[in-house]
C-alpha cells in the first residue's frame, strides 16, 4: 500500500492473509466479546484482535468471514446461516 493509505490489507485488495494458531488468550478475549454481544442481542459480528487484545468489534460487518473461507478452505458462512435457521 502507498504511504499514508489508511485502509487495511484486505480492503486494499491484498490477498496475503494466512492461517495462524489460536492461543488460549485469544479465545478468552473472544469469549468476553461474545458474552458482551449476547447481552446486547448481537448475533454476528467481526472481532479484530492484535495478539490477544480486542481492538475493534464490527457489528455491521463481519470483516474477514469470507476471507476465512478462502484461507481455511471451509464454508463458515453456510454453517452460520444454517445455525440461525435451527
Amino acid at each position: 500500500m502507498p504511504p499514508g493509505d489508511f485502509r487495511g490489507n484486505l480492503h486494499a485488495r491484498r490477498r496475503n492473509s494466512s492461517s495462524h494458531r489460536t492461543t488460549r488468550e485469544m479465545l478468552t478475549a473472544t469469549r468476553h466479546a461474545a458474552e458482551y454481544s449476547n447481552s446486547h442481542r448481537v448475533t454476528l459480528e467481526g472481532v479484530d484482535l492484535v495478539g490477544s487484545k480486542i481492538i475493534e468489534m464490527n457489528v455491521f460487518g463481519t470483516g474477514g468471514l469470507l476471507d476465512s473461507h478462502r484461507v481455511y478452505d471451509r464454508d463458515f458462512v453456510s454453517k452460520i446461516v444454517n445455525g440461525w435457521q435451527g
